[in-house]
């Protein structure tokens, strides 16, 4: 039941679309042995900063925020606008030079009305309802400001801890590998059962952590 269980949970994962016939093709994996990994904090920021969702989110909004406020900066200056227009008119009483009704062509050429404008729009008395937006305009470029640079400390201050943490666990292996070598040695040197208790205990100690250390692999992920 469990195993079933297992490979359901891991074909729905992997997203297939039934997990019938869905077997592992191997189950015996290489323990690997964990190594000391110089990770730098910035090129993890950097790149978590490129990729992650949330920070993308507000680099959006930012440059959002940043176009309303040239937006809203725009409609307090003054505005020329130009436009044409071209009306005609169909009569049926018009004849022409034959005294016989005005062919609908030539109406719409002779009673043409082509028209030009040409218009400027200074705000002046709106110009408080400009400036109150222009206001709130740069209240909220500052708080999506304040929200992007919260985001990638909140990402640095979590870099920062997992890769101690990760650190840490390193250190906790090497001192419980150095037990196991050193119970063995004795056991070896006195000539007693390598599964006594000591060795046992401490050979425990390293299992528990490396456990912990694959569960916590997926922080610096």
């Amino acid at each position: 039941n469990n195993y079933n269980l297992s490979l359901l949970q891991l074909a729905q994962s992997i997203e297939l679309e039934s997990a019938e016939g869905f077997s592992v093709a191997q189950t015996d994996f290489d323990l690997i042995e964990p190594h000391n990994i110089d990770l730098a904090v910035d090129s993890i920021y950097n790149l978590a900063c490129s990729n992650y969702p949330n920070v993308l989110q507000c680099e959006y909004e930012l440059n959002y925020y940043q176009s309303a406020l040239k937006v809203a900066k725009g409609a307090v200056y003054p505005t020329i606008s130009a436009s044409a227009n071209l009306g005609s008119s169909y009569y049926s009483s018009a004849v022409g030079t034959d005294s016989l009704t005005m062919p609908f062509a030539d109406q719409a050429r002779n009673f043409s009305s082509p028209s030009i404008g040409l218009s400027l729009n200074i705000p002046i008395f709106n110009g408080r309802h400009n400036q109150m937006q222009i206001k709130r305009s740069k209240v909220d470029l500052q708080n999506a400001l304040y929200r992007l640079e919260n985001q990638k400390k909140m990402i640095r201050k979590e870099i920062e801890e997992a890769i101690l943490l990760l650190n840490s666990y390193y250190l906790e292996y090497e001192s419980a590998k150095a037990n196991v070598t050193f119970v063995e040695t004795s056991a070896a040197n006195n000539k007693i059962r390598p599964y006594g208790l000591l060795f046992m205990l401490t050979s425990l100690i390293l299992w528990i952590y490396l456990e912990r250390l694959m569960k916590n692999l997926t922080i610096i992920s």
